[in-house]
């Protein structure tokens, strides 16, 4: 499977509006979110999976013999947060995404570090009244 970007975007900006504090997120609704952002359930799945690996969102999993399968999006963690924030500007996400093309990679760390050296550059240039 791929990594679609947009779609890690979408989850959690998703997250961030509808996750309550002390409340999961069970995987039937996460059925009836990926509807909504108009994702398949298997690339939504899959994208969850990815994030909560990366520790930007974190879930429980099953147990017994389903306890490979995520049952609850339980919160996106600080590092999460931290990475939305980069992510978050429009474009800040468009030129994160030309230069990750442009380099080949989909990582969740190097779209990070893209990111952060995205706003890097854009805080200079405002610092400079380049902006």
């Amino acid at each position: 499977m791929k990594l679609e970007l947009d779609n890690v975007r979408d989850i959690l900006l998703d997250f961030e509006k509808n996750l309550q504090y002390n409340e999961y997120i069970s995987v039937k609704e996460l059925d009836s979110r990926a509807k909504t952002l108009n994702i398949t359930k298997s690339d939504y799945l899959y994208t969850i999976d990815k994030l909560a690996e990366d520790s930007i969102i974190d879930v429980i999993y099953g147990t017994g013999k389903l306890k490979d399968h995520i049952f609850y999006v339980k919160s996106i963690t600080s590092k999460g947060h931290k990475f939305l924030d980069n992510i978050r500007k429009e474009d800040v996400w468009s030129k994160t995404k030309s230069i990750a093309k442009k380099l080949g990679t989909v990582s969740l760390s190097h779209i990070d570090k893209i990111a952060e050296g995205v706003i890097t550059t854009l805080i200079t240039k405002t610092i400079s009244g380049e902006l």
